[in-house]
């Protein structure tokens, strides 16, 4: 009796919170949330990491969708070179890079642009592995993969040494559009979350660098706020003093205030936005129909 109890009562909690994530935004913000930022990041060195791919050694739908956009990119951006990371999959013949490779040459990318890293399983092999292949490249080294995905691909890629710029695509949040789709994605950003706790878990994670904002006008503004605050701290302290001494004459309360000048009040400036910004994605690329 017991049992079937808790049963219930777990079976009424999942269907209150399947319910939330189909027919809230709750899913849409998560996703946004976790594809990092939606500026379209240029570089010399752009790499692509494969998803599932189907038998036989045909690209899988979000393998397909990661290849269309690295085309995208590589046409609108300055590349100098693509990396494609991905190994064999069970039941495939070939790695999944080879194939993604094939799809990138037959869409106008040059062959010996492309470099294909066959060896990963995982994320994080496809973190190692490339890390590995490119450290020496020079240049701004760009990551392109899924919205869901960039995540726990980026830490991944801090985590194995290599730093790299975000540039995801809207997968989940072009798929949650449709409404017989929004289970998938339910069920995708679940599964993405367990494995962000693992890759923490094992320490496969790293935050990414953010940047010191330098320069004359960063030092302008550090120097007038601690200014302010210490004219501040001053004032408050003569003030205080001035007030415990009510008992000395009016004339040496006033001058004991005028002594100190008072505070001036200076509008601090809010630092500039860092490039790992949560911008929500334009509303253009949500409404286009892809899939």
């Amino acid at each position: 009796m017991l049992a079937a109890k808790a049963f219930k009562g777990v079976s009424v909690v999942l269907t209150i919170l399947l319910l939330i994530l189909q027919f809230t935004p709750v899913t849409r913000w998560y996703a946004v949330l976790l594809s990092e930022n939606w500026t379209e990041s240029d570089g010399e060195v752009l790499i692509v990491l494969s998803a599932d791919e189907q038998s036989p050694d045909l690209l899988g739908f979000s393998t397909y969708w990661r290849c269309v956009y690295a085309v995208r990119a590589w046409r609108s951006g300055h590349f100098r070179a693509l990396i494609v990371s991905g190994g064999k999959q069970e039941g495939t013949t070939e790695p999944r890079a080879v194939t993604m490779g094939r799809f990138l040459t037959a869409s106008g990318i040059p062959p010996d642009k492309i470099l294909l890293e066959t060896n990963a399983a995982s994320t994080r092999e496809n973190a190692v592995f490339t890390a590995a292949m490119i450290q020496s490249l020079p240049g701004t080294k760009v990551l392109l993969t899924s919205d869901y995905h960039m995540f726990r691909a980026r830490r991944a890629f801090e985590a194995a040494g290599l730093h790299v710029v975000p540039r995801p695509f809207p997968d989940v949040l072009k798929q949650y559009n449709s409404f017989w789709n929004r289970e998938y994605c339910v069920v995708t950003l679940v599964s993405e979350t367990a494995k962000i706790a693992w890759y923490w878990w094992k320490g496969w994670l790293k935050g990414p660098a953010q940047p010191v904002a330098t320069g004359s006008s960063t030092s302008f503004r550090l120097s007038h706020t601690t200014r302010a605050t210490t004219t501040s701290r001053t004032s408050r302290s003569a003030g205080e003093t001035a007030s415990h001494r009510r008992g000395s004459s009016r004339l040496a309360s006033f001058a004991i205030y005028k002594s100190v000048p008072p505070a001036r009040k200076y509008r601090t400036r809010r630092p500039p936005a860092s490039a790992t910004t949560h911008n929500p994605p334009p509303r253009a690329l949500l409404r286009t129909t892809g899939f």
